[in-house]
């Protein structure tokens, strides 16, 4: 399993985000989390005609880096040929990811600034992303931060209530340290159920092994 994440800007990311998703990411992945140098974006993966930059462009900017998870993270809207946007891309096979910030604010829906639930999406979209670099598939439980998201209806309705309750009724017991945030919870829960067994959806159980009890 990774030793540590990476986080890599592209072009220009707010430091303060930065810092609370490396310490979200460091608590649910049990392992040390990293700011590294901000890099320019691709210009050769901006389309004009979309005004959008390529997600796979832009995730074959980030170096592999041996037993680290890295993720690039940008401050402009990404696509893939198939799809009108994405949230995120990852690419297990060289455990990295992306993720885009500008459509997990609700001002780009024209409505009122709400930092902290842009805060709470971009840290379910990085562990969800995340969770990919690692062997992590898609999970059925739409309240999981596994599951598939379209929408940000999709990613607002990951929300840890229900998993968590069907997790206390297999016998799940809180942490007595406490959780840092709800993804942290989810990521637990899920780690009870696959070594529990049962549970395809939460597996590769080796994911799970290095976290902390």
């Amino acid at each position: 399993m990774p030793s540590e994440i990476l986080l890599i800007p592209l072009g220009e990311v707010a430091a303060p985000l930065l810092a609370h998703l490396c310490e979200v990411l460091a608590m649910t992945f049990g392992c040390r989390c990293s700011i590294g140098e901000a890099l320019p974006l691709p210009v050769s993966a901006f389309s004009a005609r979309r005004n959008q930059y390529s997600a796979r462009a832009t995730l074959n900017r980030l170096d592999h880096r041996e037993g680290t998870l890295t993720l690039g993270i940008v401050d402009v809207d990404l696509y893939v040929p198939e799809l009108n946007f994405v949230f995120g891309l990852a690419d297990p096979t060289i455990q990295r990811a992306v993720i885009a910030l500008p459509r997990l604010r609700q001002e780009c829906y024209n409505l009122p600034k709400d930092e902290r639930l842009f805060l709470a999406r971009a840290a379910k979209e990085a562990i969800h992303e995340l969770g990919h670099t690692a062997g992590l598939g898609h999970c059925n439980n739409r309240s999981c931060v596994m599951a598939f998201s379209n929408s940000l209806l999709d990613t607002d309705y990951e929300d840890i209530y229900a998993l968590f309750e069907f997790a206390r009724n297999l016998g799940y017991e809180e942490a007595q340290g406490g959780y840092l945030s709800k993804c942290h919870l989810c990521m637990d829960a899920r780690r009870y159920l696959a070594l529990k067994g049962g549970f395809e959806e939460s597996t590769p159980r080796e994911f799970y092994n290095h976290l902390a009890d």
